[in-house]
């Protein structure tokens, strides 16, 4: 590998796992991950962070990713997420938030993207586009099917909240319903209790969509009926000192197991050690059974633990 975006960076840490191979997306840092098995081809798709675009490589051999195409995104949009299944990649559109190297105040696109990656998988084809309105998409799931659920911030709400999407027409996805937590909506006069809600994405397992809900703690609802979105369970972890509250709730299979997590969003100390609870599913019923350990960093690093490492510290 002695092309220099192929230039390993150097391991301070490593246990139970081997890296495999580096690439510099020339120069394009990726954000969220998606990838499709195609034929005897493998493909990973890439969100940006400090650009506005996706990027595709093909890592059929893992020890040598070859970066296969760049698609430019709208100017001054942040384009975190993206989703890929059944040949369809979803991918958000959303206002950036200020002090993430885009000038704050600029025009921006909003909602998210569908693209076909089905025909070219190298070359996503742009198939059709949902206007959310309000600040667009953050975190969305999609794995299949005629539905997509989106973390959108529409006009009159504070904060995110789950949209169901139909994309079975994909030229043009069409909303289907929409949920909200009491207090969002304050364009109908509600009045909010928490400044941070969804952070998404709802993570679906059977008939159920798990969700980190901000301040609200974990949110299950019922989606057996897409157009009839409903409350099953809420888990209030409390905010912990936390600034976003839950960021993450991921159904373990059918372990009957939820792992919840907040985000750590300050630097050095900014703020609290932030928390990865393990939640119990029983029928309806919810509670928090463990809170998975810190690590340790392992000894001559010059820092006995990571919250003192500097930068940030904690799950995401």
């Amino acid at each position: 590998m002695g092309a220099d975006h192929m230039q390993i960076p150097a391991i301070l840490e490593q246990e139970g796992f081997r890296l495999l191979a580096y690439h510099d997306l020339s120069g394009r840092p990726a954000f969220k991950l998606a990838t499709q098995v195609t034929g005897s081809r493998r493909y990973l798709y890439t969100g940006s962070f400090w650009h506005s675009g996706w990027s595709v490589l093909d890592v059929t051999e893992p020890t040598a990713p070859e970066l296969r195409a760049y698609v430019p995104g709208p100017d001054d949009t942040w384009t975190l997420q993206v989703q890929v299944a059944d040949g369809t990649m979803i991918t958000s559109l959303e206002a950036p938030a200020e002090g993430w190297g885009i000038p704050p105040g600029r025009p921006f696109e909003e909602g998210a993207l569908v693209w076909d990656v089905a025909s070219e998988p190298a070359e996503p084809r742009l198939l059709g586009r949902y206007r959310s309105g309000g600040r667009g998409t953050h975190r969305n799931f999609y794995n299949g099917g005629p539905f997509a659920i989106l973390a959108a911030n529409p006009e009159g709400f504070v904060g995110n909240i789950p949209i169901v999407v139909d994309v079975s027409d994909p030229s043009h996805p069409r909303e289907v319903s929409r949920w909200w937590w009491p207090g969002q909506h304050v364009a109908g006069g509600e009045v909010p209790e928490h400044d941070a809600y969804l952070h998404g994405p709802a993570y679906v397992h059977g008939t159920r969509a798990y969700l980190g809900y901000g301040r609200v703690g974990m949110v299950v609802l019922d989606v057996s009926d897409v157009r009839d979105l409903r409350l099953v369970a809420r888990v209030d972890f409390g905010d912990l000192g936390s600034k976003l509250g839950c960021h993450s709730a991921v159904p373990l299979g059918d372990r009957g197991l939820v792992v919840a997590n907040s985000e750590a969003i300050l630097e050095n100390r900014g703020d609290p050690l932030n928390y990865a609870f393990v939640v119990e599913e029983k029928g309806d019923t919810y509670r928090v059974i463990s809170l998975l350990p810190v690590p340790v960093p392992n000894e001559g690093l010059g820092y006995s633990s990571y919250f003192d490492k500097g930068g940030r510290f904690g799950p995401h």
